[in-house]
């Protein structure tokens, strides 16, 4: 489980990428109708505009994918409202946290009697045969290990509480020393959630995400000040999901072990396969940032296509593909916490239209969900007098999941920038390097200018009057891609 833990951003992998496209389209194929058919946008013709409209899209798609965790974290419509509110009338920053402490105190001392495996026989002609064991006198310490978690947002002097937990388990050993600290306040681990709820229109609760595709910044659909905005906030609260799965995780793994020990003396260790630690990720819960485009289709279809999504947007959602199991599928058309305000893609744009992206948020709800019940059969009931249970499983999953969609749309953003650099690398014909330029504008110079005026190598004799010359002075250069050459002087206009 631990190593599905990554607390920082990756860089973008090509490979990892098309993986998790595959793997999202095989769970699409099942909703989706048979005359859909979303690709990878690279295999479908598009514009330039069309990049800019993709890296809105799911960036979107990125923050309402947040929010859907924060719901199953526990958040709801109130709760949101009292924040945005906040945040409106103080301007304040918005930070997640998980405080946490623990204690341990003593509880019992227990002493038995432990008999040795082994035993001795004697024989005697008065008394015939005895047997003699060995007993030892054991003495036991347990102590009560208590967690006291809670996950809450706070902004300004307002503060709603996600998730609040107290969770004990017991402990052993066998001198009156305590195995863990008596008290143990561990470091707030915090991000901050400013950016993304400043992406929240009130009252509606739609989501309006723009790339001002006119300010002097903006360079390409990833490289603006929106995009890095958004990358900003990404990587700081996927560094803050990291660090909570990895401490449940934790958690899990070490209160196995303490009541494996404890099983063990009470004969009761069957209970330890209860805690199935490879069920505690990400696998399974539905990855709804996806970079697709859908390739035009024919002129019936198109038609047919059109009255579909005009009926669709108005209804902000597509109804699922009927299934044999649906009757135990939660509707795909419930819209969770917020809405993407989007207008309509033109007819001629491959973008995936507004019912898409309400499928798609809505069947990674539906997973989680699954997803929970499915921990809620491997994991035992969230009781008091219980750690390791099935409320720190859900937390440390939905976390993991959290964090893979995070890194899922930094991979998609780059992926655009990746895409644009390798077409114009196929329109060039090759790719152009410093040494190219420096060649280009040698050859172009000596077109413009006439030879007695035109740039020369920065390299003149040292001497003085009448002698020979004693050295040279230049100014050189070496060109990064040709470190393998020696440095050459640099041109220019001198007198």
């Amino acid at each position: 489980c631990r190593g599905l833990v990554h607390r920082t951003m990756q860089h973008f992998s090509d490979h990892r990428f098309h993986q998790q496209i595959q793997d999202a389209l095989s769970s699409l194929r099942k909703v989706l109708t048979t005359t859909r058919n979303p690709v990878v946008c690279e295999d479908v013709p598009h514009s330039y505009a069309d990049k800019y409209s993709l890296a809105e899209f799911l960036t979107n798609l990125a923050c309402a994918s947040q929010l859907n965790v924060l719901e199953a974290l526990g958040l709801d419509d109130g709760k949101l409202r009292k924040l945005l509110s906040a945040v409106a009338k103080d301007h304040s920053h918005t930070t997640i946290k998980l405080i946490t402490t623990e204690t341990c105190t003593f509880d019992r001392e227990v002493t038995r009697e432990v008999e040795s495996k082994s035993k001795t026989v004697s024989d005697s002609t008065l008394f015939g045969r005895s047997e003699t064991k060995v007993v030892t006198q054991v003495t036991e310490f347990f102590w009560k290990f208590f967690i006291v978690y809670e996950v809450v947002i706070e902004t300004g002097g307002t503060k709603v509480v996600l998730q609040k937990r107290t969770g004990s388990c017991e402990l052993q050993s066998t001198t009156k020393v305590s195995p863990r600290p008596a008290v143990v306040e561990r470091p707030v681990v915090r991000a901050s959630l400013t950016w993304l709820l400043s992406q929240i229109c009130l009252p509606e609760l739609n989501l309006r995400f723009t790339i001002d595709r006119e300010a002097e910044g903006c360079r390409t659909p990833r490289r603006n000040e929106q995009v890095e905005e958004a990358l900003r906030s990404a990587t700081e609260l996927q560094q803050w999901s990291g660090e909570v799965s990895h401490y449940f995780i934790e958690i899990l793994e070490r209160s196995r072990a303490w009541l494996a020990a404890v099983w063990g003396n009470e004969g009761d260790a069957g209970n330890e396969a209860r805690l199935d630690m490879g069920s505690v990720s990400g696998r399974g819960i539905f990855m709804p940032v996806l970079a697709l485009f859908e390739p035009p289709s024919g002129a019936t279809d198109a038609g047919a296509d059109a009255a579909t999504d005009a009926a669709t947007d108005a209804a902000t959602a597509i109804a699922p593909e009927t299934t044999p199991d649906s009757a135990n599928r939660h509707s795909l058309e419930s819209l969770g916490l917020i809405s993407i305000a989007a207008s309509p893609p033109e007819s001629s744009s491959p973008l995936l239209r507004l019912g898409d992206i309400q499928q798609f948020l809505a069947l990674q709800r539906q997973t989680i969900h699954e997803k929970s019940k499915q921990l809620s059969a491997t994991f035992p009931r969230a009781e008091p007098n219980r750690l390791g249970t099935v409320a720190e499983a859900t937390l440390s999953a939905i976390c993991l999941h959290l964090g893979q969609v995070l890194q899922q749309f930094s991979d998609g953003v780059q992926y655009i920038e990746e895409m644009l650099r390798r077409q114009l690398v196929a329109a060039v014909g090759r790719e152009i390097s410093p040494a190219d330029f420096e060649l280009y504008m040698q050859h172009h110079n000596a077109r413009l200018y006439k030879p007695e005026h035109a740039p020369r190598p920065f390299c003149f004799a040292v001497r003085r009057p009448e002698h020979f010359p004693e050295g040279t002075i230049s100014i050189e250069a070496q060109l990064c891609d040709r470190r393998n050459e020696p440095a050459e002087p640099i041109h220019t206009i001198s007198r």
